[in-house]
């Protein structure tokens, strides 16, 4: 069995070989490239810098899929009221530095309607090997931003869509945007303080101005 890549029809397998240094950053995160630098597992393609992932036909037995992502087991995809059936991912090795943060932007969307807990599919981030739930059916709609701090060292990311209690109803993953760089620093404490100040200053001024106005009115 194959996974197919929709922007170019070309099967890869499933089997992922791991070697060498991953290199620095994610490439191809905005997906100019295509699939280009990921490993397409199950059904994925891309359209216009963004990725779009399906749990349609094509997509991979969880069983196969958890243990290309890494997971214990299947059961790791499951929910409290619904067994996973299939899924698709885009997975990636990349190294970071201390300091820097793993961002991008996504949205899902489903043919699901019939509004049950055993039904409600979801998208999907693994990263070193934990599993983090972004969102799915019953959930707010539209295009989202998520990040994660990481460590210094060599990381691997997935992500994807699954199929919950059936395989009638299909769910897609649009993703777009994935960057690393560093997380973004507070302003130092001074200068936080000399913005207070001068903004108390500004309205002390202002205070002061109106109160002379006011006495020369006679007010």
């Amino acid at each position: 069995r194959c996974s197919r890549d929709w922007s170019s029809d070309v099967c890869s397998s499933d089997l992922l070989v791991l070697s060498g240094a991953a290199q620095a950053g994610i490439a191809n995160g905005d997906f100019s490239q295509g699939t280009q630098d990921w490993t397409v597992l199950g059904l994925a393609g891309t359209s216009g810098g963004v990725a779009q992932l399906s749990n349609a036909d094509g997509a991979l037995d969880v069983g196969e899929l958890a243990g290309q992502l890494g997971l214990a087991s299947a059961e790791a995809f499951d929910t409290a009221a619904a067994q996973a059936y299939e899924g698709s991912a885009l997975m990636q090795q990349f190294s970071s530095a201390a300091g820097e943060q793993l961002s991008f932007q996504w949205s899902f969307s489903s043919d699901e309607t019939s509004g049950e807990a055993s039904f409600a599919d979801y998208a999907f981030v693994v990263l070193d090997g934990q599993l983090h739930r972004l969102g799915g059916v019953g959930d707010a709609a539209g295009w989202q931003s998520a990040s994660f701090s990481l460590t210094a060292g060599q990381h691997s990311v997935a992500f994807g869509v699954l199929d919950l209690g059936d395989y009638g109803v299909d769910s897609a993953l649009s993703l777009a945007s994935v960057s690393v760089s560093a997380v973004p620093e507070p302003a130092p404490l001074p200068l936080a303080l000399a913005g207070l100040g001068a903004l108390w200053w500004l309205r002390r001024r202002s205070r002061s101005e109106e109160h002379t106005l006011n006495s020369s009115h006679g007010y």
